[in-house]
């Protein structure tokens, strides 16, 4: 691999090594998607790093393979991770989350033993990332009750980590020399454009503009939200609810998203959720139909009720039951 060459590959490393600072110690929007894909960043950079050497130098040591499969086997876990928790609104983690890192782990304590096979494990470690990208298509991008909510910043991740992952694959397929220096230079020209389209999307830059209410709008919001429960009005819009209130919808928006930091129709599907998870929860309610709860609050079909509680408790409304009922 020429010096030119070099030098453009270990700036996108560099790139990668940018991205997972930004997310790990300066960003702090929501702790479990900056973590997913400041480590997911990481992983890239690992990866890339372990074809540089492999493509400069002879012979590279076996902690050195070892770190570029642990890159690539985690890949797989961070995006699905972050897919997930930018659609479900939580911030714990399921300690059963952890069991994907088993071969991440395994995976690399056999790639620092001698006498392993390394294409083998490589081979299992690019076709797992493979099955992950497929399960966040499935889930997410492809998905038309999930797609709306993604960003085109979702798209360009997901459609730059399959490429990334088409080129793992091909450099084991291929295995030639000169194929592996131009995958090394396709994964870099990945990065840069990924690096660049993160640069243009919020998420790396969020412009705020600091807004002045009108007096007590904060708190009208709260009572009419909370106290006055205005979310049980079937298909109730923004203009309805600022006409209710007297307020002007721009205003109303800005003001719900400075209270709540979410808007207004994640708000008040929130409040519903909450609502129906109250009624759940409760032993009164243990024969009462789910869908006529549902419909109780405001929602106006069964198919948006079960879409917002899975999006705002990452499981079933049947499952939460079954979960309450045990506390009964």
């Amino acid at each position: 691999m020429d010096i030119a060459l070099t030098i453009f590959s270990s700036i996108a490393v560099v790139s990668c090594l940018f991205m997972t600072t930004y997310f790990l110690i300066v960003r702090k929007e929501h702790k479990i998607r900056d973590f997913s894909l400041g480590f997911l960043f990481l992983a890239i950079a690992i990866r890339i790093s372990k074809s540089i050497f492999s493509d400069i130098l002879l012979d590279i040591s076996y902690l050195v393979i070892a770190l570029g499969l642990l890159g690539i086997a985690v890949m797989g876990p961070l995006i699905l991770l972050y897919f997930k928790h930018s659609i479900v609104n939580t911030k714990t983690l399921s300690p059963k989350y952890l069991l994907h890192l088993i071969f991440p782990i395994v995976g690399f304590i056999i790639m620092i033993l001698p006498n392993r096979k390394a294409r083998d494990i490589y081979f299992m470690a690019t076709i797992g990332l493979g099955m992950y990208l497929a399960v966040v298509g499935y889930k997410f991008i492809y998905n038309r009750n999930v797609s709306s909510l993604l960003t085109k910043w979702h798209n360009a991740l997901y459609y730059a980590m399959f490429g990334l992952f088409s080129l793992f694959l091909l450099q084991i397929i291929i295995g030639t020399a000169q194929f592996y220096t131009v995958s090394i230079a396709l994964m870099s020209l990945t990065i840069y454009i990924l690096f660049f389209i993160a640069i243009k999307s919020p998420v790396l830059t969020r412009k705020v503009t600091p807004v002045q209410f009108p007096k007590g709008l904060l708190d009208n919001i709260v009572k009419a939200i909370e106290k006055d429960k205005i979310y049980i009005q079937p298909a109730i819009t923004l203009a309805q609810f600022s006409e209710a209130i007297n307020t002007p919808s721009y205003l109303v928006s800005k003001a719900i998203k400075s209270i709540y930091r979410k808007n207004f129709p994640e708000v008040i599907n929130s409040f519903r959720i909450q609502d129906i998870k109250a009624k759940l929860s409760h032993i009164d309610y243990a024969n009462e139909k789910i869908e006529i709860l549902a419909y109780d609050v405001g929602f106006n079909t069964s198919s948006a009720f079960y879409l917002a509680f899975k999006k705002e408790t990452s499981m079933s409304p049947r499952a939460y039951q079954k979960e309450c009922r045990m506390n009964y």
